[in-house]
């Protein structure tokens, strides 16, 4: 239990910081291979891509670090995470422990708080609306 508890901070922290840095230069850019540098220089070029992506950011990382809105944080970094992984595998795999970092711990933590995600996956399961007892002990085996 301690080791998420750590994990989960040092991923909301860093995942903050990194969106910070979308919008306020904070941390030191990593030097990057042509082409990774060429497809960064496209997305700041659209205007928003990046903000957008910080702002992303920002929030699931604030959620991380929150009581309640853990599970709802790794989901909506979990597409950020991947991203990176893909973006270091085909663009610049010298950088990619910085990623693996992200998605391992990400996925790591999503597997801890599986039973928050049941409802979703008995839902999809049985093709048909979860009765409020089931919420309910979806509810309580989560927050137990």
């Amino acid at each position: 239990m301690k080791i998420e508890i750590i994990l989960k901070y040092a991923l909301g922290i860093f995942i903050i910081l990194a969106g910070l840095n979308k919008f306020l230069p904070i941390m030191p850019g990593m030097s990057l291979s042509a082409e990774a540098s060429m497809f960064m220089e496209s997305l700041l070029a659209t205007g928003y891509l990046m903000s957008f992506v910080g702002a992303i950011e920002i929030i699931s990382g604030i959620m991380l670090i929150g009581k309640n809105t853990t599970p709802l944080g790794l989901i909506l970094l979990a597409p950020v995470s991947v991203n990176i992984i893909l973006f270091h595998l085909f663009l610049d795999p010298i950088t990619i422990w910085m990623g693996l970092f992200v998605a391992a711990t990400n996925f790591y933590l999503m597997y801890k708080n599986r039973d928050f995600y049941a409802p979703i996956f008995l839902a999809i399961t049985n093709g048909k609306k979860l009765t409020k007892d089931q919420l309910k002990s979806c509810h309580l085996s989560y927050n137990s």
